[in-house]
């Protein structure tokens, strides 16, 4: 995972709302707090939105790599907040 300064995430069951909760931190503190939405992003990859349509998981290896690529982006000193990530147990170990 690429150096961030702060990060944090938003854990909890499928369809809990955790987008949601991140999203309305983001809209309180737009200038301090970005969304990072796992989910959202994979269903733009092709072949991991086939897998999600077909109740398949993503490889860790795509979603990890998914993760990075967009953190990449993230303006140093933002909190950014990532929602439904790490969803499997070799995800949070390679946080």
């Amino acid at each position: 995972m690429p150096n961030c300064v702060h990060w944090g995430c938003v854990l909890g069951q499928p369809a809990a709302g955790k987008t949601r909760q991140a999203e309305l931190l983001a809209e309180a503190f737009p200038d301090d707090v970005c969304v990072v939405s796992v989910p959202q992003l994979l269903r733009k990859l092709p072949g991991a939105a086939d897998a999600i349509s077909a109740g398949r998981l993503v490889s860790d290896d795509v979603v990890c790599a998914t993760v990075d690529d967009e953190l990449e982006k993230v303006k140093e000193g933002v909190m950014v907040l990532l929602a439904g990530y790490p969803a499997t147990r070799a995800q949070a170990q390679r946080m």
